[in-house]
């Protein structure tokens, strides 16, 4: 039912929150949905991105370590990865994590992201 917290009316409604951009109020639903419902790749990939959208990096990394040990095979929760290692100014894991997502791409279409994500690492800023 809708009332059911665990329900996917809690996806539906995460997911409408970030629409609008309430992302503190998405990670708060998020967290406390979480410590009641088992868990949620669906939910956590929302906090990520809420959190991400805040610039709240360890945050953005801690969904995303969840999400590569549920799903080592996913190739997107590897650069997601990848991508917050960098802005926490960790650059060697970055590039393990955008190596791994190449790894696990099944074709050239996976890899643009990561390799993006590769050339946005490695260019200096002036």
């Amino acid at each position: 039912t809708d009332a059911d917290p665990c329900s996917g009316h809690a996806i539906t409604l995460a997911d409408e929150l970030l629409t609008v951009g309430a992302n503190v109020a998405t990670v708060k639903f998020v967290t406390d949905t979480l410590g009641k419902c088992p868990p949620s790749a669906n939910l956590q990939w929302k906090r990520l991105a809420a959190n991400k959208d805040l610039a709240r990096w360890e945050e953005a990394l801690a969904d995303a370590d969840a999400l590569v040990k549920d799903a080592p095979t996913d190739n997107d929760f590897w650069w997601w990865r990848g991508d917050d290692e960098g802005k926490s100014q960790r650059p060697f894991a970055a590039l393990a994590d955008f190596r791994q997502s190449f790894a696990n791409s099944e074709d050239s279409g996976g890899s643009r992201f990561p390799a993006a994500r590769i050339a946005w690492l490695v260019t200096p800023v002036a």
